[in-house]
């Protein structure tokens, strides 16, 4: 079986694809393993590129906002070794970008974990209000560009015997009304993650996902500002406590924090056995995986 990149047709940059940008939140020379976190300005890609600096990683933190982006690397200056890469991963010039500062990062040091974060809603409403522009972008970020970054980042990856997660959504396996383009999205990330873990497993680069279940970022103020069928379901969830579930029990009815989320996750990409973590489906409310989490 080859490891390497295949043979693959280029896809045209989207306009807007922004130029490189980095800032760096520590002093001295990287250290650790690195790991690549996109949608890292805001909700759980932020508190995910925290919890992995405070465990010692070197986080190349991307995203499209570089305010934001700053602001996480301020975050991380008490945290640990981070920098921010203004990048549109929807597009191939963004995702070019990232993959040559991933490669100079990983000289001497391996890549650990590449996450796929950055998400959007998407257009909100019946089928008859969606346009073909957005449905398209819709799928450029969400579905082709973890897609392609991983193709990218695949000689690191290989080297490294990394591992990628994508995140998920309940949205992949159950339709919501008036949330067609995120679903269909979804869906599509969750088989590719399956594909390329069955491709890529040989390699030692093992592709996994997980559902962090409904969390207090701004895709939810989206959500629940919208005008749609399934608004209202949005808008009835409370807010849990941060560390809800640092117990056996099941996951609160209401909005969970990133915090919370992003110490799972963690444990995901640096605790979880290859064998264990690749290929499937993870679970933040599922009580078997919770008692994993909670026993290691």
């Amino acid at each position: 079986m080859l490891c390497g990149l295949r043979a693959m047709r280029a896809l045209a940059p989207l306009a807007g694809a922004l130029p490189a940008m980095a800032c760096r939140a520590a002093s001295g020379a990287p250290s650790g393993p690195r790991a690549v976190v996109t949608g890292a300005g805001s909700g759980i890609g932020r508190a995910l590129s925290l919890a992995l600096a405070a465990r010692g990683v070197y986080v190349l933190a991307v995203g499209r906002r570089p305010k934001a982006l700053a602001e996480t690397c301020e975050l991380a200056k008490t945290e640990g070794q981070m920098e921010a890469l203004a990048a549109d991963v929807s597009a191939a010039a963004g995702r070019a970008a990232v993959a040559s500062r991933a490669k100079e990062l990983c000289e001497g040091a391996p890549l650990s974990c590449v996450v796929h974060n950055a998400a959007v809603v998407g257009e909100l409403g019946t089928v008859e209000q969606l346009s073909e522009e957005g449905f398209r972008q819709t799928m450029a970020i969400n579905v082709e560009g973890p897609l392609f970054m991983t193709r990218d980042l695949l000689p690191l990856l290989t080297s490294s015997k990394g591992r990628v997660l994508h995140i998920s959504s309940g949205a992949a396996h159950r339709p919501l009304e008036g949330c067609l383009e995120y679903c269909t999205s979804k869906a599509a990330l969750f088989m590719v993650m399956r594909a390329l873990d069955e491709e890529l497993s040989p390699c030692g680069v093992r592709v996994g996902s997980v559902m962090p279940g409904v969390v207090d970022t701004p895709m939810q103020s989206t959500l629940r500002a919208g005008d749609f069928a399934s608004v209202d379901y949005f808008k009835n969830l409370g807010t849990s406590s941060a560390g809800e579930f640092q117990g056996p029990q099941a996951p609160p009815k209401g909005l969970d924090h990133p915090e919370n989320v992003a110490a799972f996750l963690s444990w995901l990409l640096l605790e979880v056995p290859p064998a264990e973590f690749g290929g499937r489906e993870w679970n933040i409310g599922d009580p078997e995986h919770q008692k994993m989490w909670f026993r290691s």
